[in-house]
């Protein structure tokens, strides 16, 4: 018997293309979806006037109802041309989210390429990112030529794919392998030469060692040596998935040495490998309202887009109250705030985003729920078949929907770290750069929007952790927020000046608003977001694009030189010292094919604007530090002139937290103790060349401290290897200053005690836990009564109060440090 009203529907249905008239079209689509959305429709009418163009951007809040709109686009696409649409995204959780409301619409759908619905050109696919991109794809890298082709992709939550993607082109080797050891032998010397220290942690696998990146000129004259180890473990599960994608472009790529392994990966990632994403006639990329696409842009290596399809208005977004409780009272710890959380967990699903274990294991005394990168699935599950808890997810800031009661309070609890190790690396070429800050925000705004998925949901974010706080509160951070963000960043500062030193009870009082709904809350909330509009314009740094463009010219056109030219273009447009040296050092690299003796000058002349980065071959130019420096207590004016009392005691508590006796704290250690010196009026550096010293402090008049930092160690005694370094950083010190100057040296180590193999200098110092103690005690102390007696910018009573707490040149190391014992004696 033939269903003629089934056969005639299908026929219609197949040929309208108008994605709007296909939803009204579509004959057994669940009764919940009467009718598009306004936002739906709005983005379907401008995709469709705009579908001709191979790339197009969407951006849509989460909640608005994203995948029926990409769901609408590729079987518009099948409808107006046939051939095969994939919708990717970021992983098997979504793919089975997908396909249950591609079945609500009666949408027809497949989980597998080798699906004849697929290869006919009637069901979209729907894969993960993982299964578009990989070193034996079936979607373009299959040698023998039977690949399957795409016309039609479109990836949603695409700034969430975009680390997936990089993972799928970088080569993780783990320690002790046969390929790793091969490696190893490879590039010691030139890891010695970088940075000795971190290359004897290394060798000792000292979970507290730096990571080192191979020179880039080693790269290239190893070329072949490189290409005949990895081709001899080709088969290795470690790396079979993604040495293909790299084996032709490995002198075009960074290799970073960890304690862990070794990671490999290209300058830029080698989007042409997977032929049918490039050759897709479209390519659509689903992606939520972040400030800035250089990312995305870059990784997918999107070409000739000014303006993405966004809805109308941008008042689509949930509900947030955003607060910072350690920045209206500073003397609020993060006990207090851990200690009022797990009161909230006990009525209501809280959520904590940690950037780290270590910061993980602080919440391991009031929950057990704590999830990493393997059982975050069931974490998600276990938090969505509760009512109320304590839940911490370990450095995820996105890819996690928790809408509803699934999550009504969000803690971010810490600054994002870098996930990979030439992302750790490139974080210390890039500290001070507004780039760095940039980057670290983006994080913060995706995990802030963990727990609003839809217009009519709700959530509180309260963050905490001193460091956090002072990024968030540093110059123009808010700017790098999303339209809508920002303006909910903006509320929160309206209420932080009726809570500025109000008690824990009364700022989480004020969180009560927001958690219960309250309608004058709510008014002011929705009224505040009623009028915005989503920015269409795509935002890119233009440094970003060149890096891009220049990869592009070297590795598709064989055309180094003009890579070259076009970074040295944008090098002259820069006036960020930081970024410019950084920017120099690309240029260098490619400048290495051309003529490599050019390559270490510009290299060279690199290190005048950040000596952070990558040491050329003569090793790093001796630069004189002698500096002039203004009174202690007008150095902290002048940082703090425009800004409040407490911006200054924030930015301080952010330090003394970091300054604790752990195991993998060195690095946040040595960068808070040098900012240190600088928020008491000094002049701090840190240095990572394994050659000067950690730290080190101008205190005026000609004196300088020069500090070793030996906060990780768990030895009773301090080692002789330490006592080594101390004397060879007063050797550095006296090689590169004038002989008028003199230092300090100082160690900061858990023991007073030398081992009895060490030789110290008479004037060694020791900065022990006791006396760190003391020191954190002293500052906060200082805090309180800088906020309480309104002195602050009386220079004069400055200076009394900073000697009263022993906080001036002529005293601090006097206080805050000690004479050493040696073992024995």
């Amino acid at each position: 018997m033939i269903n003629f009203e089934k056969l005639t529907n299908t026929l219609k249905k197949g040929s309208i293309i108008n994605p709007a008239e296909i939803f009204m079209a579509l004959p057994q689509k669940h009764e919940k979806y009467s009718y598009l959305r306004n936002v739906q429709a709005e983005v379907l009418d401008q995709w469709f006037d705009s579908r001709n163009k191979k790339d197009n951007i969407i951006k849509m809040n989460t909640g608005s109802g994203k995948t029926t709109v990409a769901l609408l686009i590729l079987k518009s696409c099948l409808n107006e041309n046939g051939g095969h649409a994939a919708y990717v995204v970021p992983d098997n959780y979504l793919v089975s989210q997908v396909v249950d409301e591609a079945q609500n619409l009666g949408i027809e759908v497949a989980i597998s390429e080798k699906d004849i619905s697929f290869i006919q050109g009637s069901a979209i696919l729907v894969i993960n990112i993982q299964k578009l991109f990989n070193g034996k794809s079936v979607f373009g890298m299959r040698s023998s030529g039977d690949n399957y082709e795409l016309d039609y992709i479109l990836i949603d939550d695409v700034h969430a794919c975009v680390d997936d993607v990089k993972s799928q082109f970088r080569l993780k080797i783990s320690r002790g392998t046969d390929l790793s050891g091969k490696l190893f032998e490879l590039y010691k010397d030139d890891l010695r030469f970088q940075n000795e220290k971190a290359f004897l942690d290394i060798c000792e696998k000292d979970p507290c060692s730096e990571c080192i990146s191979v020179p880039f000129w080693r790269i290239a004259e190893t070329k072949s040596d490189i290409l005949k180890i990895l081709q001899a473990h080709k088969n290795d599960k470690e790396i079979m998935y993604d040495f293909p994608l790299l084996g032709d472009v490995l002198q075009y790529c960074n290799c970073t040495f960890t304690y862990k392994g070794i990671e490999i990966e290209p300058y830029s990632i080698p989007i042409h490998k997977i032929t049918s994403f490039c050759n897709a006639k479209r390519r659509i990329f689903m992606s939520a309202t972040l400030c800035d696409d250089s990312d995305l842009i870059s990784t997918f290596d999107i070409q000739d887009i000014d303006i993405a399809i966004t809805p109308k208005n941008a008042n689509d977004l949930g509900n947030r109250m955003i607060l910072f409780p350690q920045a209206y009272n500073p003397s609020i710890s993060d006990e207090d705030v851990k200690s009022k959380i797990a009161d909230y967990a006990e009525k209501y699903n809280v959520v904590i985003i940690v950037p780290s274990n270590y910061r993980a294991n602080y919440w391991a005394d009031v929950t057990e729920n704590i999830f990493y990168s393997n059982n975050i699935k069931a974490g998600i599950q276990l938090i969505k078949r509760s009512a109320f808890g304590l839940y911490v997810f370990v450095n995820k800031y996105d890819g996690i929907d928790l809408p509803d009661n699934a999550c009504r309070i969000i803690v971010l609890d810490g600054l994002p770290d870098a996930r990979t190790a030439l992302e750790k690396v490139n974080e210390n070429y890039l500290q001070g750069s507004t780039n760095f800050l940039k980057n670290k925000i983006q994080k913060i705004e995706q995990g802030m929007g963990r727990g609003v998925r839809s217009s009519n949901d709700y959530c509180g974010i309260i963050i905490m952790g001193a460091q956090l706080i002072k990024t968030l509160y540093s110059s123009n951070s808010e700017s790098f927020f999303s339209v809508a963000t920002k303006k909910q960043f903006e509320i929160s500062s309206i209420i932080a000046q009726d809570l500025k030193n109000k008690s824990i009870d009364d700022i989480f009082e004020t969180l009560d608003y927001c958690i219960t709904q309250n309608p004058d809350w709510l008014k002011i909330s929705k009224e505040a977001l009623s009028n915005l509009h989503y920015e269409s314009e795509i935002k890119i740094e233009s440094f970003r694009m060149t890096l891009r463009k220049a990869f592009n010219l070297a590795v598709l056109y064989g055309q180094p030189e003009n890579a070259k030219k076009m970074i040295c273009d944008e090098v002259n447009k820069i006036d960020d010292p930081i970024l410019k040296g950084f920017l120099m050092l690309e240029e260098a690299k490619y400048c290495q094919f051309i003529n490599p003796t050019d390559a270490q000058r510009i290299l060279s002349s690199a290190q005048n604007y950040n000596y952070h980065i990558l040491k050329p071959i003569n090793g790093i130019n001796s630069f004189n530090y002698s500096k002039k420096i203004k009174d202690q207590a007008q150095q902290i004016f002048d940082l703090y002139e425009n800004k409040d009392v407490n911006d200054y005691i924030v930015a301080l508590n952010a330090v003394i937290d970091n300054l604790i006796f752990a195991e993998n704290s060195f690095k946040s250690f040595e960068n808070s103790f040098a900012e240190l010196g600088n928020l008491l009026g000094w002049d701090g550096t840190r240095f990572t060349d394994g050659i000067a010293p950690d730290v080190l402090w101008y205190m005026g008049d000609l004196g300088y401290a020069v500090i070793e930092c030996k906060n990780e160690a768990t030895n009773e005694t301090i080692s002789k290897s330490y006592c080594g370094q101390l004397l060879s950083s007063v050797s550095w010190f006296n090689n590169n200053f004038p002989r008028d100057c003199r230092c300090t040296p100082i160690i900061i180590h858990p023991s007073r005690t030398f081992d009895k193999a060490a030789s110290p200098a008479p004037d060694f110092r020791i900065i022990d836990k006791e006396r760190l103690v003391i020191l954190k005690t002293k500052i906060k102390e200082y805090c309180k009564t800088i906020s309480n007696n309104g002195d602050f910018k009386d220079l004069k009573k400055l200076s009394q109060i900073l000697n009263q707490y022993s906080l001036t040149p002529s005293l601090f190391f006097e206080h805050y440090s000690v004479e050493y014992n040696i073992e024995g004696k």
